[in-house]
């Protein structure tokens, strides 16, 4: 295009054209994520409309979704507030903290818009008692590792000797196995040694399960429209 209308106004043609798709882009999200009966003029019924006639559509109907958008952004900070204070609540309830403690934590992922991710328990698997340090590992995984413990501690006690790597190499199936729930068990309670403590965790773990699911929905949703 610089050939016919001069390299100043082609560059700043596509400047604005990368701008006008981006809205477009953003306008066919926003859309998407809230679907209505007031787009008939954007169906291929109606192609001969004109640009501007389709244009000011989607002006309106942008319009009309950004107050729909605002109550979801609303929605999603109340069960995000919820959320943090069942974290709080259920790290308080468990101090002080030990080794095999269970604790809650969202991490807070630098490419993602919508930060702190989900709630996650996790078992401290490392704690100084000296300097406090610690380290902890996210529930789905340690289920893991434990199971892989028990099969190596039955193959040693099937050997009567410590397994060899290609002997605990046999032991895991062909095809990759689905991974533990993230939730919290009875038996993981009782390894953590909070058995007494059971009937506590398991309600907090049902209050945030109740919250979750619908949070998880409009936290999908807002990314949609990002």
């Amino acid at each position: 295009m610089s050939d016919l209308i001069g390299r100043k106004a082609a560059k700043s043609f596509s400047k604005d054209l990368e701008c006008f798709l981006q809205a477009a882009r953003r306008a066919v999200r926003w859309v998407n994520a809230f679907p209505g009966d007031d787009l008939g003029i954007l169906s291929p019924k109606s192609k001969a409309v004109g640009l501007e006639r389709w244009i000011k559509a989607i002006a309106e109907a942008c319009e009309r979704r950004s107050s729909m958008a605002a109550g979801e952004v609303e929605r999603f900070l109340k069960m995000d507030e919820e959320l943090n204070h069942l974290v709080f609540e259920f790290n308080e309830a468990r101090q002080p903290v030990r080794f095999r403690s269970i604790i809650c934590r969202r991490e807070c992922p630098e490419l993602d818009l919508l930060s702190p991710a989900e709630p996650r328990y996790r078992v401290v698997e490392y704690f100084d008692r000296r300097t406090g340090r610690r380290s902890s590992r996210d529930v789905s995984s340690y289920k893991q590792r434990l199971k892989n413990q028990k099969q190596r501690e039955r193959l040693s006690i099937q050997l009567g000797r410590d397994p060899l790597p290609d002997e605990i190499a046999a032991l895991q199936p062909s095809r990759p196995s689905r991974k533990p729930s993230p939730w919290l068990t009875d038996e993981l309670i009782s390894h953590c040694h909070l058995g007494k403590h059971s009937g506590s965790i398991n309600n907090h773990q049902k209050r945030m399960a109740a919250i979750l699911e619908e949070w998880g929905s409009v936290r999908a949703l807002l990314r949609a429209l990002l």
